[in-house]
């Protein structure tokens, strides 16, 4: 069984190190395991390139998913068709970039997929904490450290600070999906391209995708630990799009 994290990562390089250090440091019985990050060529500090080269030097299987500029990338409905059409997994698993992943998630994943779920049709999903806004005790840790790097027990030191239970499933930060069911039952698309209603840049960034992916293909709440997600400043707080690094 193969698995495919799809994310996107635009100005997050240094929540994306935390999440990909979460993820080496998996245990248990884990399945072949690959990340496809998508991003727009050359930007942030470091770039999200320069963020994949340090992990696959760590041993992490990386698929690189690079954009030329902003016109197709800030449409992330559009981003995900592309990651799906390009896969070759069993399962893909959309997800933000800014998430700390429990250490035995792929292994209890893994045992999921070769149980009952195994042939199920809808979205996995599982729920999340979310750091305390305003974000400054999550800004002090993340700003502690030089990017790119390794993050030791990156799951427990972001456990550790102040958090809540969040009842909403999210942007989509947990979609897990059969690669086959997609292509066979829904076109093999994440959204119709002339449907996505992802908002453009030009004021802020929402990504209205996720919702129309949801109510698509139907979901269901899989019995998988939780994820920790690492608070930021966003766009509609700004009332338009903001290039902070995070």
């Amino acid at each position: 069984m193969k698995i495919e994290l799809a994310v996107s990562c635009h100005q997050f390089q240094h929540r994306f190190c935390w999440m990909l250090s979460s993820l080496l440091q998996q245990e248990g019985d884990l399945p072949e395991f690959v990340v496809n990050a998508a991003y727009i060529e050359g930007t942030g500090d470091p770039c999200t390139q320069e963020v994949l080269y340090f992990f696959e030097n760590e041993d992490m299987e990386v698929k690189h998913t690079p954009y030329p500029d902003k016109a197709e990338f800030q449409y992330r409905g559009l981003v995900r068709n592309r990651q799906l059409a390009e896969s070759d997994a069993d399962w893909i698993w959309f997800a933000d970039c800014d998430m700390c992943v429990h250490p035995e998630f792929l292994a209890k994943l893994k045992a999921l997929l070769e149980g009952d779920s195994r042939e199920e049709t809808r979205m996995l999903y599982t729920g999340r904490y979310s750091t305390e806004k305003p974000p400054d005790s999550t800004n002090a840790l993340i700003n502690e450290l030089e990017y790119p790097c390794y993050v030791f027990d990156a799951y427990d030191r972001a456990c550790a600070l102040p958090k809540k239970e969040m009842k909403n499933i999210g942007a989509g930060f947990c979609q897990i999906i059969s690669v086959p069911v997609m292509r066979e039952q829904h076109g093999g698309v994440y959204v119709p391209p002339e449907e996505n209603l992802d908002y453009s840049w030009d004021r802020f960034s929402k990504c209205k995708s996720d919702a129309q992916f949801r109510s698509k293909v139907g979901k269901v709440k899989a019995d998988l630990p939780w994820f920790i997600h690492l608070q930021h400043e966003r766009d509609n707080e700004h009332g338009e799009h903001i290039e902070l690094q995070r």
